[in-house]
């Protein structure tokens, strides 16, 4: 219920937003919706980063590594 109440306030700094490529049956749909929901939210750039995995998937091996690398980027760019 949290979730589907929620009324998100426009952010209006740069994100990334990692993806999963696949789709987790209790959530069909919900890489391309997640996109878009961050497009309407986001005003900044936002650069869409889609990664191995599916939304539980992503973040363990073989995949982990994926987002492992795209966080050490992001981190390094932030800090120079």
């Amino acid at each position: 219920m949290a979730v589907a109440s929620h009324r998100a306030a426009p952010y209006r700094g740069d994100a990334t937003l990692i993806r999963q490529l696949g789709e987790a049956e209790i959530f069909p749909g919900m890489h391309h919706d997640m996109g878009a929901y961050w497009q309407r939210v986001c005003t900044g750039r936002l650069r869409l980063v889609d990664v191995p995995g599916d939304h539980f998937t992503c973040v363990r091996p073989p995949h982990a590594a994926s987002v492992a690398a795209l966080l050490t980027d992001e981190y390094r760019g932030v800090r120079g």
